[in-house]
């Protein structure tokens, strides 16, 4: 797919939508601690207001995809309902 560049935007924005920066640096500034995709999820759609809102799977989605590329790390952990990923900066 390679990377998109939208020259209507300015900075981060010129290479992820806006939910996607917001879900970044979120996770970024959670340190060592990490969040968990609900938590990156529920902070964006709050973060967006009436603007709109992003399904989960797209949280989560795009949150794998960066784990990929480098730009996140994370743990798993086992709790009820089964596993999850607690993602923190690489």
């Amino acid at each position: 797919m390679g990377i998109v560049f939208d020259t209507r935007e300015d900075g981060f924005r010129t290479v992820v939508k806006d939910y996607q920066e917001m879900a970044l640096r979120f996770v970024w500034g959670s340190g060592e601690r990490g969040v968990s995709s609900r938590e990156a999820w529920l902070n964006v759609n709050k973060e967006l207001g009436g603007s709109g809102s992003i399904s989960r799977a797209s949280i989560i989605n795009f949150l794998n995809a960066m784990v990929d590329e480098g730009a996140l790390s994370y743990t798993e952990t086992t709790g009820k309902g089964g596993h999850r990923r607690i993602y923190s900066p690489p």
